[in-house]
């Protein structure tokens, strides 16, 4: 194991503790309240798959296609939750059906246990037009919200910038599986971006 990877492995398990931490100030908050849990399972996925994964070799794509489906839902659905405007709570309801049978579309083509290429690149996109979307909501509302201290703005940046990579990454990563180098490379850009 890197550097880079006990170093992502720690910023993720860091990021849980904070949040576990930091609870009580964010608890009464009808959105923040919900990314502790969602921290902790970040934290358990990747410990399940280094162990699945990486370890044994059990499994192949079957814990990506899971994380990407439950994050994807789970930023459209805090996005939704954060923006007022009744359009574009109908626009992120429609995307979020939209990206529920592009997976158990692709679930039912591909399998569970190959790579959900198209899902994976869809919900990226959809995730960065609902940020938009909610960036759209600040500048529009009559909210004096300061950016700087805005927490869920940071959130929602840092994994609109990880959804803006990881399609690119992951994508390269399955059709160059046999270029180890270009393969480590990628994923050690993955990390700094995660980290």
């Amino acid at each position: 194991m890197s550097t880079l990877e006990i170093l992502f492995y720690l910023a993720e398990l860091m990021a849980a503790i904070f949040a576990a931490v930091f609870y009580k100030k964010y608890a009464q908050s009808k959105v923040l309240k919900w990314i502790l849990p969602y921290l902790w399972y970040i934290v358990i996925h990747e410990f399940v798959s280094y162990i699945l994964i990486i370890k044994k070799g059990w499994l192949q794509f079957q814990l990506a296609n899971l994380y990407t489906f439950i994050t994807v839902l789970f930023m459209l659905w805090l996005i939704y939750k954060k923006i007022e405007n009744r359009n574009h709570k109908i626009f992120i309801k429609i995307v979020g059906l939209l990206f529920v049978v592009l997976a158990i579309t692709e679930f039912y083509i591909r399998g569970f246990a190959d790579s959900w290429q198209l899902t994976d690149t869809t919900g990226s996109l959809l995730v960065i037009l609902s940020f938009t979307l909610y960036c759209i909501h600040l500048f529009s509302t009559k909210e004096n919200i300061s950016l700087t201290r805005d927490l869920f703005t940071y959130i929602i940046l840092g994994f609109t910038i990880y959804f803006v990579a990881s399609p690119i990454i992951y994508m390269t990563v399955y059709y160059n599986a046999d270029n180890y180098n270009l393969v480590l490379k990628l994923k050690n850009i993955n990390f700094v971006i995660i980290i």
